[in-house]
């Protein structure tokens, strides 16, 4: 069909389909660019790569997979090992959506019980910019222990308190005929072996005590069983509860980033609550990046505050001496209570 236009009716017509063509190719280019609008999505098969059993020395591998969900591509920026320990290869840089590449993990383990390292994966995924793999492999040891972990509680009124754990032999590993053990030991936590070798029984008891020499509060030391090469077979984490006679203990740890101070507030036991006390001094352990600050109001809490150059992840103690008033006289006692400081930057990257 032909059409035929002529003098005003002519250009107002022109105007009108200039008009419609500009409003479809408009409509077109913000369809365009809504449907690109997109972005891409990081995710791992697992945040924690276990590769089983292995000798010291010998390496081992695993394969992480690094998928695409989102809709744009995934750029694979840098993938950093936490140490020279593990070295690992990637497939692709660039993985479209929907799609996954491989990320190959080469561990070699040290002669501790157990390897343990970390491998971050930056991309271009806004929500999530790094991810962090966890890497862990056991050595083959020729014993198992009863217990990784250990919690000791010394009364008020004890001097000190022990537990025991057992070393049996792991008949599934090469045997080593005639293994000495050895035992790590110091002058809060005392530990020691049933006997240095395996008898007829296939087993040792380890005992382990914390002296009267742990400070009031609650803290956390670690026992080593060696084997007679001096190569460590066993870490156990020991945790030390230790009542104080006159204040309740933090049963957590303390924990609090950069962003604002910390307050505890302490409080006497029940049987005391009448008794009127203030806090004396308050001392940090080493390399700490806080200043503690003692309540102006009442003396009965305490300020934990991040220094100017606090900037890493760090884990302590704060030790607080307290006055206490019985009968006109003071009595002073002292509390450990765990601190764990975690900067911004840190919780933003793991």
């Amino acid at each position: 069909m032909r059409m035929c236009f002529s003098g005003s009716h002519a250009r107002r017509n022109v105007r009108t389909v200039a008009a419609g063509i500009a409003g479809v190719l408009g409509g077109t280019l913000i369809f365009g660019m809504m449907t690109d609008v997109g972005i891409p999505v990081c995710s791992l098969s697992t945040n924690e790569l276990d590769l089983g059993l292995a000798e010291p020395g010998m390496p081992v591998t695993g394969t992480v997979m690094i998928s695409n969900a989102g809709n744009r591509v995934l750029e694979i920026r840098e993938v950093k090992p936490s140490c020279g320990c593990t070295v690992v290869e990637l497939d692709s840089e660039s993985v479209a959506p929907g799609e996954s590449t491989a990320l190959r993990v080469r561990l070699v383990p040290d002669r501790s019980p157990r390897t343990r390292a970390s491998v971050a994966v930056a991309t271009n995924d806004p929500e999530r910019p790094v991810q962090m793999l966890e890497v862990r492999t056991e050595r083959r040891t020729v014993s198992e222990i009863s217990a990784e972990r250990l919690v000791i509680h010394v009364e008020a009124s004890e001097k000190s308190a022990s537990r025991r754990l057992r070393l049996t032999e792991n008949r599934s590993s090469r045997k080593r005929a005639g293994t000495v053990f050895a035992v790590s030991s110091s002058e809060r936590v005392k530990a020691g072996l049933s006997s240095s070798q395996f008898g007829s029984e296939g087993a040792i008891d380890v005992s382990i005590t914390a002296t009267d020499a742990v400070p009031r509060g609650l803290t956390e030391y670690e026992v080593r069983i060696y084997d007679s090469t001096h190569r460590v077979e066993h870490n156990v984490d020991v945790e030390v509860r230790r009542d104080s006679e006159w204040l309740q203990l933090e049963r957590r740890v303390v924990c609090f980033s950069d962003i604002a101070r910390k307050k505890i507030e302490l409080s006497l036991l029940p049987a005391h609550s009448g008794c009127q006390f203030r806090i004396r001094s308050a001392t940090l352990s080493e390399q700490s990046p806080l200043r503690a600050e003692i309540g102006d109001h009442d003396s009965k809490s305490l300020d934990l505050l991040p220094s100017a150059a606090a900037a890493k992840f760090w884990r302590g103690y704060v030790q607080v001496e307290v006055g206490i008033q019985v009968g006109g006289i003071e009595q002073v006692d002292s509390i450990c209570i765990p601190v764990m400081f975690v900067p911004r930057e840190s919780r933003r990257t793991t």
